[in-house]
Parts: C-alpha cells; structure tokens; sequence
C-alpha cells in the first residue's frame, strides 16, 4: 500500500484468543491487525491462545489471558467465598505483563475485556491500568455481558466491573445498539464512538493480487458503481457509446470505474487507431480515472503486460455491479451469459439476438439514443435493484479500507 498513515504508530491488541481459534471476534481481532500493518502501524498482538497468523506480525501467547486460565476454578472458587487473595495476586501479575508486552504502544485496542467476564483478574488488571499506564487502553466492545441475561454477573466486586465505566478516554462499539447500550449502561460519563466490523472484500471474492492492486489503487471500495465491458476493441461493439454514457453518468453524481477488458487487434491498423481514438475520447470527457483500459496495465509483480485469463474475468465480473454491453452488432453475444452466472446487472443494446440470450432480465436500451438519457435510464434501473444497492453499500462502508480511512485510522490518529 503507498500511503502509510499510520506509520509513526505502534498499536497494541489484546483478546482472549486469535486465529486458529474460531469466532467472531478473533476473525476482527486478525482483520485490525493485518490492515493496521498495511497502512503501516507497528502491530503487537497480545493473546491468552492463538498462533501467528502472518509472518509481519508478532503474536505473544500469554496463557494467563486465556478465557481458561490455569487458576480460574480455583480463584472463582475463592471469590464465592469472599476470598480476594488469589484474586488480586493474579490482578497484580495481569498488570505487570500488560505494562511489560505493551511498553512503547501508542495505543491499545482492547477486545471485550472490559464488558466479558471470562478472565476478571485480567478485566481488573486493564481497568487499574486505564488510569495509570503510559498507553492509551481503546475497550473495542463487541458483546455486553451486564445486558445479557446468559450470564451470571453478580453486583459486587470483581463483576461490577463489567457494568461500569473505567477512566478510559474513548469506548469503541462495533454497531450503534452497542453505542445506545453503552451509553445508557454508563450514562454521560464517557465518549463512545461507533466503528463497525468489516468484511475481507479480496478474499470473499477471491481476487488474486494483480487484480487486488487494481482495486486497491484506484480505491473502488468507495465507488458508487462499478461497471464492466468484457470485449476487444473493434467498432462494431460501439466503446464511444460506453463512454458518453459513463460521462453523464458521473454527470448524475455517481462515483464509478468503467473496466474494459479487451485489447485492440495488434494485427489490424484500425483497430490500432479506433483504441487511440477512444483513449482520446477518453480524455476529452475528462474520464482519465474513471475508464480503465486493462490493455495498457501492467503487471505489479513483473512489470510485463497485465495479461487477463479468464479467471481474472470472472474476477472482475465478481467486482461489478453492471455490465454495460454497447455493441451495435452481435453473432450472439456471450458477455449474457457471464454476466447471468455473475449475478451482475445487465444494460445492454436493444440489438438482435441479444434477447433471445439474455430474455427478460437484462435493461435494454436503444443504442441509437442520445447518451445521456440511455445514462438516467440506465441509473433508475440501478436504483431499482435491491441487491447492486446493498453491494454498494457494503463495498463503500463495510470493507475495511473503506473503515480504515474513514473511521479507524483518524480514530487513532486524532
């Protein structure tokens, strides 16, 4: 990644558990780190189980941190009679490692402990330590134990700790309903900001690193629309359609990259030609960063051509939201057919044999009309479509670049 915000930060985090173990939270826990290390945090992983998960960063494995910890019949045992010696034995050591492992963090992001009763003295251990350590202690709350009738959280000490504020400067809650718990938990004592949990766009759909890179550095997680034009670049499939109708589309306020797959024939001068001629179309609707011919890239590892199998194809019709099919002339027109597989919305020429292939489902529209009413058609079909809206909602505000630049890296850099 080019930009590294975080670069002057080390940043601590601590859970009961990371990967291999299974959950929820682990799954987070490893997402942070990862991305905390891409924008170029120093990152610590402090946990009681887990192994390290990439080779970059460090995980110590502490087994008193565990939800399991070897004491915890006997100090539990202990405590339903009263007895707080053990306890506070084991709180003093919890504060003696946290200070040891996490010395020289800016700031610690901390996973449920403060709000979850599997490991008190280490809960008790990081609430003396919000008021006195020299790193900043972040309660990332995912789960609320005092809210929740599953748990036996008696009002006394050390349980009481769970249902009250410690002297922390800020909370984070993974949802607004963990916000509103909170807040009502704890009053007006402390800020709480919402910073939700995100979703591994590459790998969910299986990029492989060349297009990782493409989607990366032209920042589509922040695209309103992301729309594909899977053909070589002949005449006949009418680009500058594609082009004016990208044009008004941003002219209607969306955000978008148009992808085009295909190469010109390097064997024929006019195809040659009618390629620059786009490119130059290209620069005259002022869309230099929104059109990208996959001809020109090269490749990130190599630096030879970027060449697009046709995995990457199917690839890149996982990233889309629509294929935009302009062409004046078909034999039959497979693009359809992709597309439908894909799930991918389809816009496309009112052409023969386009709805023999495609029947009902695709918008068709006459290629023969003027740009920019084919654009607003083409934007109530969109806004009509209840699954490209939720794609795009999770890519602009659930993928985590997305969270990172909007919410966690001000977050820790404010």
């Amino acid at each position: 990644m080019e930009e590294q915000p975080l670069k002057n930060m080390t940043v601590g985090l601590l859970h009961y558990s990371c990967p291999p173990v299974i959950g929820g939270t682990e799954f987070i826990l490893e997402a942070h780190a990862r991305w905390l290390h891409k924008y170029g945090a120093e990152v610590r992983v402090v946990v009681g189980k887990g192994e390290q998960f990439a080779p970059e960063i460090p995980v110590l494995e502490v087994p008193e941190f565990a939800s399991d910890y070897s004491q915890k019949k006997q100090i539990m045992k202990a405590l339903s009679k009263g007895d707080l010696n053990s306890f506070e034995r084991q709180k003093q050591h919890c504060i003696e490692r946290l200070t040891e492992l996490f010395d020289g963090c800016h700031k610690v992001l901390v996973h449920n402990l403060f709000t979850m009763p599997f490991n008190l003295p280490l809960t008790a251990a990081l609430v003396e330590l919000a008021e006195t350590a020299e790193f900043e202690i972040v309660p990332w709350t995912h789960d609320i134990a005092w809210l929740d009738e599953k748990y036996d959280t008696p009002d006394e000490y050390p349980w009481n700790l769970l249902g009250q504020p410690a002297g922390v400067e800020n909370y984070v809650a993974i949802s607004g309903l963990r916000k509103r718990q909170l807040a009502e938990l704890f009053g007006e004592q402390v800020n709480i900001t919402v910073i939700h949990d995100g979703i591994e766009f590459d790998e969910f759909h299986e990029l492989d690193p060349e297009i990782q890179n493409i989607y990366r550095k032209n920042q589509m997680y922040y695209d309103d629309l992301l729309a594909l034009y899977p053909a070589r670049i002949v005449q006949r499939k009418n680009f500058e359609l594609a082009l004016e109708i990208i044009y008004h589309l941003k002219k209607l306020g969306y955000t978008l990259h148009f992808i085009i797959t295909g190469p010109p024939d390097p064997h024929n001068p006019e195809s040659l030609e009618y390629f620059e001629s786009l490119k130059s179309l290209r620069n005259d609707l002022d869309l230099e960063d929104e059109v990208i011919f996959c001809y020109d890239l090269k490749s990130q590892k190599t630096g030879e051509p970027l060449k697009i199998s046709y995995n990457r194809m199917r690839q890149f019709y996982r990233l889309s939201d629509l294929l935009l099919f302009t062409s004046k002339q078909e034999g039959f027109g497979l693009p359809l057919l992709e597309a439908g597989l894909s799930r991918t919305l389809i816009c496309c020429s009112d052409i023969e044999p386009l709805p023999e292939v495609g029947g009902e489902a695709p918008f068709y529209f006459n290629p023969n009309e003027h740009p920019s009413i084919i654009a607003y058609q083409i934007r109530e079909e969109i806004e009509s479509q209840a699954a490209t809206l939720l794609q795009r909602r999770v890519r602009k505000n659930f993928t985590w670049p997305a969270i990172f630049e909007q919410y966690i890296i001000p977050f820790l850099t404010d």
